[in-house]
């Protein structure tokens, strides 16, 4: 008798817990998984566009603002996105500050930084562009290894939620 009542408790906190879902990421925005593949092609066309060694920031100031622009909307549209307020998550925060190890479970999505970064580093391959009149290759070369990486980063996250929400 013992072991069917514990059986059944055992039984009923299991069923119980399946029944609970844990968020730990925000919900899956097409619109914002669209515009992070067409910022990336934007960007790396304004890549082969811009020879290493030569051609002037004219030609290209408009691309350079368009992919800028459209970097930082894309952060501003990951951030608008509710990250969830659980207790795992508080926990887990807790736990990290706790161990003096550089962990960030922030409040925003792992792809909105990622977008800054890239936005940062476009800004400062303009600059660098149009204040000496070209992007020297190696200048170029570390210009897109940077944002390769943050564009990368952005599509896999946003790439898991998508495959997460069954869209």
């Amino acid at each position: 008798m013992l072991k069917t009542i514990k059986f059944t408790l055992i039984m009923a906190c299991f069923t119980f817990l399946s029944a609970c879902t844990i968020t730990l990421a925000p919900s899956y925005d097409a619109d914002l998984y669209r515009g992070i593949n067409t910022l990336n092609s934007q960007v790396l066309a304004l890549f082969v566009s811009v020879p290493a060694g030569g051609d002037s920031c004219d030609a290209h100031t408009a691309t350079y603002d368009k992919v800028i622009g459209l970097s930082e909307a894309l952060a501003m549209q990951s951030r608008a996105r509710p990250m969830p307020d659980n207790k795992i998550i508080n926990k887990l925060t807790e736990l990290l500050k706790d161990s003096e190890q550089d962990f960030d479970l922030s409040d925003e999505p792992p792809s909105a930084g990622s977008l800054d970064e890239i936005q940062k580093v476009l800004t400062k391959m303009k600059i660098d562009h149009c204040d000496d009149g070209k992007v020297g290759i190696i200048a170029k070369q570390t210009y897109k290894v940077a944002i390769v990486t943050s564009m990368d980063q952005a599509i896999t996250y946003e790439a898991f939620l998508n495959r997460a929400s069954g869209e």
